[in-house]
């Protein structure tokens, strides 16, 4: 019924024509879809090699496993990984979570990092993990980051 409705909106309300429209092609279902084992025989409907890949195309899902892996196998990404699932509240983290990171030195710039990287991504943060951000970040004298 909705279909039936837009396509008389496509049309302006002219009923031959929406149904012109709905009748196109009916004798012959095998030409209005594209079939791609037709590819190569006279009459297809896309060019020839219009489905091939680039060249150097790799799959996105296998580029970002290899990523993960990366990121995983190193101290850095172990780092960032541990600093992300606190700040995302994965495995019910506290406080002491927070003060760990403040207060090495090593590992604040990466917990500002990610805190800044998950807040210009547009990610929101729990509320339990906001107020422990700015409870620690008050406590240990990091006012202008707590701003």
């Amino acid at each position: 019924k909705d279909v039936i409705k837009s396509i008389l909106e496509m049309f302006q309300g002219n009923v031959d024509e929406t149904i012109a429209f709905l009748q196109l092609n009916q004798e012959d279902d095998n030409e209005t879809y594209y079939d791609p084992n037709k590819m190569n025989e006279e009459g297809a409907n896309l060019p020839q090699g219009y489905m091939d890949l680039p060249v150097n195309w790799k799959n996105p899902d296998e580029l970002e496993h290899i990523k993960k892996l990366v990121l995983k196998v190193s101290d850095e990404g172990k780092l960032i990984e541990r600093i992300k699932k606190c700040l995302l509240n994965i495995n019910q983290p506290n406080i002491n979570d927070h003060v760990e990171f403040f207060s090495d030195p090593k590992k604040l710039p990466y917990y500002f990092a990610v805190v800044l990287l998950l807040i210009q991504n547009k990610v929101e943060l729990p509320s339990g993990t906001k107020s422990q951000i700015l409870a620690t970040a008050w406590a240990m004298h990091q006012f202008e980051f707590a701003t």
